[in-house]
């Protein structure tokens, strides 16, 4: 659940449902891109911990899947529909542009914090829009989703992933009981 003492907003922007808790605009701002079945609220307590005073931007997936939030569509579990993967990363790359700009934030590189199929759009945007705002990313039980044809250019970029993240995540559960 959100502590709704932060300066908290909670809206839909041209067809992005997120939701907004200011810090230091001065700070990168956190993006948060939750799994399937979340939402926006589900990584606020980890971005927290993470990277207090810094903004916070949780978008919800736009894809439905029997009635769960999703970031892109997938035909079964482990096979993945990539037009959808290819058109909903568009969206989220100019989403994501368009309400760091609302909200007059640090256009430094932004750091994307995603679980499951919200990290593998998080990667997926940072290996094939080189204009996504996030540049770094730390992705929670991610999974690759298309052959790697060529070497990808990602200098100047932090990807984060699987033990250091469940290392992170033990400490972040250990603190919040």
């Amino acid at each position: 659940m959100v502590d709704t003492n932060d300066s908290m907003i909670k809206q839909n922007f041209n067809d992005v449902h997120h939701l907004f808790i200011a810090g230091n605009p001065d700070l990168p701002t956190v993006v948060l891109l939750h799994g399937t079945g979340g939402d926006e609220n589900d990584l606020v307590p980890i971005a927290k911990y993470l990277a207090p005073n810094h903004p916070i931007l949780a978008i919800r997936g736009r894809v439905l899947e029997n009635g769960y939030h999703r970031f892109f569509e997938r035909y079964a579990e482990g096979e993945f529909n990539l037009v959808s993967l290819d058109e909903q990363t568009a969206w989220l790359v100019k989403s994501v542009s368009e309400l760091l700009t609302k909200y007059d934030l640090n256009t430094s590189p932004s750091l994307a914090v995603g679980f499951s199929n919200g990290a593998n759009i998080a990667l997926h945007a940072l290996l094939t829009h080189p204009e996504t705002p996030f540049k770094n990313v730390m992705a929670l039980h991610a999974m690759q989703l298309t052959p790697i044809t060529e070497p990808a250019h990602l200098q100047g970029s932090h990807v984060f992933y699987r033990t250091v993240i469940l290392i992170l995540l033990c400490r972040v559960i250990v603190l919040m009981r």
